[in-house]
């Protein structure tokens, strides 16, 4: 059982056999690592942009699977961190291997009389047309919503697999995220389509109503979603701050190339660079009260200036983007309670 978290989790009687799965790099995580505890962005085969674009526990599913991490075993499953589980102590050492466990959310059908349940939220989802299409698609099908009439409804990613079943959910996961995203990029707003990661949340729940429909045994965990919101409110909240950025930028560590610098000349607080013959210079200086700030000058006009002290401005940093020169700088932030 891999219990996936974004900052901590805490261990308690029904969980300590689970491996803890930290997600999402931007976070700071509060526990060690260790033989119970995993980061995902360590993983020797990492994608980045399944976390940035915000697909929450399916960006789990989909690392355990491409790093083989689940080859030991007969099952495997995924909950979070602030689920607690009351099966069997929740060792999970007795299960059919033949057998889906689910967290039913409610006991009643993802279909009813040709109308998705109400936890599908389907008219945000475009009614799951393409869902379907792409699962179709994937494994030679021809469903409908109408094979779906009556099955179970399973939600919030949480599930125990039988190892062939999982393989092949994640078949067709590596797919879909890729044709989802490009999904939402052509409707240009997640609102007109639904949060991304809900959607594959759903996407989930329709791959298990279809293992259902064809078969395949199924039961329920038990379990309670205590839900303390988190990281989570921070991570798939579009408006914050903290996520005005590109989704599709990204920079890992690769290595540390540093060399021997002792014969070479640079200087970490004074910004050199020559543009047009001129030389532009920034350098981080104090003032009379010991308050820092950055200094400003170039050699072809007399216009020595000092900025930046209310902000204690530092360590300066040029570059020339379309022919104009930029400083880039550390400041205070204008965030409260945020350095």
């Amino acid at each position: 059982m891999y219990c996936v978290f974004h900052r901590e989790f805490f261990l308690r009687d029904d969980n300590r056999d689970f491996i803890f799965f930290g997600v999402n790099e931007a976070y700071h995580k509060k526990n060690e690592k260790g033989k119970n505890v995993i980061y995902e962005y360590e993983l020797e085969i990492y994608n980045p942009f399944l976390q940035k674009r915000g697909y929450m526990e399916t960006s789990a599913y989909l690392h355990v699977y491409w790093n083989k991490l689940y080859k030991n075993n007969d099952m495997v499953g995924f909950s979070q961190y602030d689920m607690t589980h009351y099966y069997k102590y929740c060792k999970y050492d007795n299960l059919d291997k033949n057998t889906i466990y689910l967290l039913p959310f409610t006991l009643e059908p993802i279909v009813k009389n040709g109308i998705w349940s109400e936890f599908m939220y389907s008219n945000s989802y475009a009614n799951f047309v393409f869902i379907i299409a792409s699962y179709n698609k994937c494994f030679g099908k021809t469903y409908t919503i109408a094979e779906l009439e009556n099955i179970q409804l399973s939600l919030l990613q949480t599930n125990i697999y039988p190892v062939k079943i999982y393989e092949k959910l994640c078949i067709w996961l590596e797919i879909l995220v890729d044709e989802i995203y490009i999904k939402i990029i052509e409707q240009q707003s997640e609102n007109k389509i639904g949060n991304i990661g809900s959607l594959t949340e759903r996407a989930l729940s329709i791959f298990n109503a279809f293992e259902i429909y064809e078969g395949c045994n199924y039961n329920f965990l038990n379990i309670i979603h205590e839900h303390v919101y988190d990281a989570n409110d921070y991570q798939y909240n579009n408006k914050l701050y903290i996520n005005n950025y590109s989704q599709d930028v990204n920079a890992k560590y690769i290595e540390d190339i540093t060399g021997d610098y002792n014969n070479i000349n640079y200087c970490m607080f004074n910004a050199i660079c020559y543009l047009d013959s001129i030389t532009y210079s920034c350098k981080k200086i104090q003032n009379k009260e010991g308050i820092i700030g950055l200094y400003f000058k170039r050699n072809n006009i007399s216009n020595e200036r000092e900025e930046g002290f209310n902000i204690e401005a530092s360590d300066p940093r040029i570059i020339i983007y379309n022919e104009i020169v930029y400083v880039v700088f550390c400041c205070l932030s204008p965030y409260e309670n945020q350095k």
